[in-house]
């Protein structure tokens, strides 16, 4: 049986990924564990983990740390591009390295493409991203009264404005909906599938997303998913959402038509929510 181990953040999109990975990796001979990457080890330790497992899993910036700091070998190391940053990381920190890593990969068809924009020496191999479907299933909403928001809510500039979580507030303001962000008030993903239980429709504001979960999780829950076209989103989820413009004020005409829509027709809501349930069974894992 080989043997791996995960660097990475323990929570949200990297815990859920990973930890959810452990399980669906056993059943195919492949033993996987997580180290938290925001723990300090000592370079003894990490060496004799290395004499007896195959490879670490990581980022561009996990495999920088274990390389640098503990002296892992590049050989040993596999990475995953889940966002632009990460393809950014990698051309900064790793530029000599790219070529002996044993395995280089990206989440999406659309970061593969970044990364050869970006001059990567390396073309990366596509590892899709997939979401635990009955840990989010639940009875669909019968109609729309809340717009939740899933994703995060940074103050960092440049990822307020990558993420636009205002933009989702707004629509459902101006649908005259509730609104309700997770970021406010939930700690971990293993508490989000009673999230977008509590909500009825998940709105994605993003200018870009490596693979976007929030999409795929709420579909799998049964509600309306609106989205800009990012990430997973249109290779997936994208025929049984609905897709609407990048640029703000299309955006925002485009998000707040649907919600009016689905607001005051309550069976095509319904519908609409029992459709993207069923073709989110293909986003398992499986």
């Amino acid at each position: 049986m080989k043997k791996i181990v995960f660097f990475t953040e323990t929570e949200w999109a990297f815990g859920t990924i990973h930890y959810e990975l452990t399980k669906n990796l056993f059943v195919q001979g492949i033993n996987a564990n997580v180290l938290p990457w925001n723990k300090a080890y000592s370079r003894q330790e990490i060496s004799e983990l290395c004499a007896v497992i195959d490879y670490f899993v990581s980022t561009p910036y996990g495999v920088a740390i274990l390389i640098d700091s503990y002296g892992v070998k590049p050989e040993q190391c596999i990475v995953v591009a889940h966002a632009v940053l990460d393809i950014e990381c990698l051309k900064t920190f790793l530029p000599e390295n790219v070529l002996r890593l044993y395995a280089y990969s990206a989440v999406s068809n659309w970061l593969i493409e970044q990364s050869q924009l970006h001059g990567i020496d390396r073309v990366p191999s596509y590892t899709p991203i997939g979401i635990n479907y009955s840990a989010f299933a639940t009875k669909p909403s019968k109609e729309l009264r809340i717009v939740g928001y899933a994703g995060a809510i940074n103050p960092d500039n440049i990822h307020r404005h990558i993420k636009r979580p205002w933009l989702v507030e707004k629509a459902a303001q101006q649908s005259s909906l509730a609104f309700q962000a997770a970021h406010g008030y939930h700690n971990s993903f293993v508490t989000m599938p009673g999230f977008y239980n509590a909500v009825d429709a998940v709105v994605v504001a993003s200018t870009e997303e490596g693979a976007g979960l929030p999409a795929l999780e709420a579909s799998a829950a049964g509600k309306l998913v609106i989205s800009t076209p990012v990430g997973l989103w249109l290779a997936k989820a994208g025929s049984s959402g609905h897709t609407v413009p990048i640029e703000e004020n299309a955006f925002l005409k485009s998000t707040i038509s649907h919600l009016e829509y689905y607001r005051d027709n309550s069976t095509a809501y319904h519908l609409k929510c029992l459709d993207t349930q069923e073709h989110a069974r293909r986003y398992d894992w499986a």
